[in-house]
């Protein structure tokens, strides 16, 4: 192999490489958006077991499924403390007025 073949071979491992993280980066993200959903849909679920009554329950669900981060903040909390945590949402004390 001559000097250009090489350097030909070695510019596509490069970018082989640096194709396979991106291809890493985007399934990744395409997992977690899944996961993200499938919570989102058990938020409800995670709701009924609280004593709220249920429109409260309704608007608790959409203000924590309408950003990433408030579906993991919920999550995220500890069985034990999500009535508390639930309670301060709708005080306005956790996200402001809802």
């Amino acid at each position: 192999m001559g000097d250009e073949e090489l350097s030909m071979v070695a510019s596509m491992q490069s970018w082989m490489i640096v194709s396979s993280g991106h291809l890493e980066n985007l399934v990744n993200s395409f997992g977690y958006e899944k996961e993200l959903s499938a919570q989102r849909t058990q938020v409800q679920d995670e709701l009924s077991n609280l004593n709220i009554i249920l429109a409260k329950k309704f608007k608790l669900s959409a203000v924590i499924c309408k950003e990433k981060q408030k579906v993991d903040n919920f999550y995220n909390t500890k069985p034990e403390k999500k009535q508390a945590y639930v309670e301060a949402i709708l005080s306005g004390l956790v996200y402001g007025p809802i």
